[in-house]
């Protein structure tokens, strides 16, 4: 019973936690990754610069992916986000989601 309250009080206001896992970058690495996943029934939202990615990747995994069209629409799906990108010039800011800070 406490746990329930404590439970309800904590996301009072705030969004349902999510079961999926959001991947910025599908890649070798980041697709790989995200189809590791979804093979074990977790629901993937995605994102890359190359939509041809996200078609490869729904292509494999079906109806486990759901492929949108920014940053910031995988963080306003999810609480975990991982990101594969091509290097550490890329910065990837997905907006209010993160306090305006940087995913990475």
């Amino acid at each position: 019973m406490v746990l329930r309250r404590t439970l309800a009080s904590a996301t009072r206001g705030r969004r349902a936690m999510s079961s999926a896992v959001g991947f910025v970058g599908l890649g070798r690495m980041g697709s790989a990754m995200a189809k590791n996943f979804a093979d074990t029934n977790v629901p993937i939202v995605a994102y890359d610069l190359d939509p041809s990615n996200g078609e490869k990747l729904k292509a494999a995994v079906g109806d486990n992916a759901n492929i949108v069209d920014s940053p910031e629409a995988v963080a306003s799906e999810v609480d975990t986000v991982v990101t594969m990108l091509p290097n550490d010039k890329v910065r990837c800011y997905p907006g209010p989601y993160f306090h305006h800070n940087p995913i990475i």
